[in-house]
């Protein structure tokens, strides 16, 4: 059997696949806190017991089949921090990628030579590591202090079954203290941020070794304390190898959103994109980073009280048109925006409401607003229109959704045979320790784009909505 574990911001997924048996992924959701305004949390004691929950799940199904799991790979959302003390033990809640307490330094970070910036290939953002251990430091000195090492999501779950302290390049590149050219943690920014470098793990390739599952997680989890666990990858890292990505782009949608090309060749530094390396070495991706899929859609599903069956059964009803002739525009920047603003403040907004719209116009705006996001950061990509796309993440099962997503962005679209291609790639790197090389998906549905110039039309009206009157009202 092999493995593969996903750790999400909102739930946690695990895919088994038995020698020759059926692939069966199962998930535990927790959830995000927010105690005061722009923070981001989850308490770490809900990821182990999703974990534990799912493993259980799994032996009801089968009692004896996890005995024979011969690996354990990881995948998982980026830029998180869980301190930990030298037991392993978590000290405070993990802090997450849309986490703002941090934004603070930034000016710090901005104030580095351009010289040092581009050795980072990614523009200073709140939420990224750096930023939320800078806080530690300065706000909390005594658990900074007591805080033996800083981890990346995935790699504490990790941690957790291994005993080890360990990071991977690609979850490295996404904290903002790792330089791309030395492919080590960046003095510069440790000396400029007073973080010391001690209190950072060791950098190991995506696909090797992190030992052996210590004997008393094995026995709760039920697997063999023979197990071998690979180090893992950050979630879209995972995702592309998952899928097999080799040319073209690939659309993530879950919580945040992610459109992400492949590069043979480390490209110039680009403020408003996101570049990271993939598992292999010597081979990176650039990506456009939208804060805001999933998690507006759902804050939208709650308010108007949808279900999301609901939610996209009316997209599906609507054969791809609005419900009325003059829909409203919908900006989802409810935790502001990445790609292509780089903007922190950035809000949501419905704009254009009348009295003849009701709440199915709102739904409609908002999902179209998300789709609108997704275009924008693949035309900030500079992705030909030729070049089709794969979409991956839960949504791709919504047949009105896929379409509205190739209508919107003009290209055809792909839907692999395999939705959680995080886990799956986490699966394939796990596999890699014994040398198998499992097959990516293959592709399940092409769907090409309509013609539609109102859709054009509304696109032009939702990038005016921020560049001109939104950003007028907002920063009057």
């Amino acid at each position: 059997m092999r493995i593969g574990i996903d750790l999400g911001t909102g739930s946690l997924k695990v895919m088994f696949r038995p020698d020759g048996g059926e692939t069966v992924t199962l998930s535990s959701a927790y959830p995000v806190r927010s105690p005061r305004t722009g923070y981001a949390e989850t308490d770490t004691g809900c990821w182990w017991q999703a974990l534990l929950d799912v493993f259980a799940r799994y032996r009801e199904r089968d009692p004896s089949g996890l005995k024979a799991a011969r690996t354990v790979g990881f995948s998982g959302q980026m830029h998180g921090v869980v301190p930990c003390l030298a037991s392993g033990e978590a000290i405070g809640p993990a802090v997450l990628w849309a986490d703002r307490r941090g934004a603070e330094f930034l000016p710090l970070l901005d104030s580095l030579p351009s010289g040092e910036k581009s050795r980072l290939m990614n523009a200073p953002a709140a939420g990224m590591a750096a930023t939320t251990i800078a806080w530690f430091a300065k706000h909390d000195p005594t658990l900074y202090t007591s805080t033996a090492c800083f981890l990346q999501p995935k790699d504490f779950l990790r941690m957790r079954l291994t005993g080890r302290f360990a990071t991977d390049h690609s979850d490295a590149a996404g904290t903002l203290l790792y330089d791309f050219y030395a492919k080590d943690w960046s003095e510069t920014v440790l000396v400029t941020l007073g973080i010391d470098r001690d209190k950072l793990p060791p950098i190991q390739h995506s696909g090797g070794g992190a030992g052996t599952i210590v004997p008393e997680v094995a026995d709760l989890l039920g697997v063999s304390d023979r197990t071998r666990v690979c180090i893992g990858a950050a979630d879209t890292a995972a995702a592309i190898y998952g899928s097999g990505l080799k040319t073209g782009a690939q659309v993530s949608v879950g919580t945040a959103a992610q459109v992400a090309v492949l590069a043979d060749t480390l490209p110039a530094f680009d403020a408003s994109l996101n570049c990271y390396p993939t598992v292999e070495s010597g081979h990176w991706y650039r990506m456009a980073a939208m804060l805001n899929a999933g998690l507006a859609l759902e804050w939208v599903r709650a308010i108007l009280k949808f279900s999301w069956d609901e939610f996209y059964q009316r997209l599906q009803e609507s054969g791809g048109r609005p419900p009325s002739p003059d829909p409203p525009i919908f900006l989802p920047y409810l935790t502001g925006e990445r790609t292509p603003y780089l903007d922190p403040n950035a809000r949501a907004v419905w704009l254009g409401l009348s009295l003849e719209h009701g709440m199915d116009d709102l739904a409609w705006a908002a999902i179209e607003g998300v789709a609108f996001s997704l275009r924008l950061g693949i035309e900030s990509l500079g992705v030909p229109e030729a070049d089709g796309v794969r979409l991956v993440g839960g949504s791709r099962k919504y047949r009105g959704w896929c379409q509205l997503i190739s209508t919107v962005m003009k290209r055809q679209v792909t839907i692999l045979d395999e939705a959680d291609v995080s886990a799956f790639g986490a699966l394939r790197l796990g596999a890699g320790l014994d040398g198998e090389e499992i097959a990516p998906p293959a592709a399940l549905e092409t769907i090409d784009p309509t013609s539609d110039s109102a859709v054009d039309e509304r696109y032009q009206r939702f990038l005016a909505c921020y560049r001109n009157n939104y950003l007028c009202s907002v920063r009057s």
